[in-house]
């Protein structure tokens, strides 16, 4: 399931207000503290951030080496 920034307000909301229950879309969850309510709110950030990043592109240099040496 691909969390969005609604979700992680949603969620930011709870934490602050103490609730437990939470509804993403047409689910509802139901934490049993507020420790896996933080917990829930990272992971959710990680895979929104790591969505978000620009991928890099991988830079490969190959070196040869030609002739006797160093003297």
């Amino acid at each position: 399931m691909a969390y969005t920034r609604a979700d992680l307000q949603q969620l930011e909301t709870a934490i602050k207000s103490g609730t437990l229950s939470v509804q993403y879309g047409e689910r509802r969850v139901q934490y049993q503290n507020l420790s896996e309510l933080r917990a829930a709110r990272r992971e959710i950030l990680a895979e929104i951030e790591a969505g978000e990043r620009p991928r890099r592109a991988r830079r490969i240099i190959r070196m040869t080496q030609t002739g006797q040496g160093f003297f």
